[in-house]
């Protein structure tokens, strides 16, 4: 039996090996053998996006081109077939914050960042304008603590998309729940 030089798992006949994704040199590709079952039950089959080849249900790599399974489809939250540029999402999130996680399809995060830096803005606005009355130095100190939470917030939305653009390529899901969430 042949062990892939990677990992050391057993790979059969695979060009690729189905455990770490590592393509097998100087392994030429034999037929697919079709496995029958005797119990009569339905098998569920599944193919590659990418090359369309049938794999089996527990396989992880596509033996005939080496892709991920959800590498190939980019599986997002609600199981959306999506397809990004990850450079324009990440220009999007520096744009506006919220922005490059909706235009990756998350929704619930891209509002919950959008709305949490718009109530940020209002309330130091807010709080300035009636400290300015009372306090004008007081007033200065309340307004650049706001900036420099929104400065925060906005940093955390662009690093947070940044993150779920690296999940979706490298095929894992990525969870559409909003982002105060992760801290209560």
């Amino acid at each position: 039996m042949v062990k892939c030089q990677v990992c050391g798992e057993e790979i059969g006949n695979a060009i690729f090996c189905e455990n770490c994704g590592s393509k097998i040199p100087s392994q030429k590709k034999n037929k697919k053998e079709k496995v029958i079952n005797n119990n009569n039950e339905k098998q569920e089959k599944k193919f590659c996006a990418n090359c369309g080849s049938e794999m089996a249900s527990e396989d992880k790599f596509c033996s005939n081109c080496g892709t991920h399974e959800l590498k190939a489809t980019n599986q997002v939250g609600n199981n959306l077939v999506a397809t990004f540029n990850p450079g324009t999402a990440f220009l999007i999130s520096i744009y506006t914050t919220g922005a490059g996680h909706i235009y990756l399809g998350l929704f619930k995060r891209g509002i919950s960042f959008l709305i949490s830096q718009i109530v940020l803005v209002v309330l130091v606005a807010i709080f300035t304008l009636l400290l300015g009355y009372l306090w004008y130095m007081l007033a200065v100190i309340v307004l650049l603590l706001g900036i420099l939470a929104c400065l925060t917030l906005h940093i955390y939305s662009i690093y947070d998309s940044y993150k779920s653009i690296k999940k979706i390529t490298n095929g894992e899901s990525v969870e559409d729940i909003m982002f105060f969430n992760k801290f209560m």
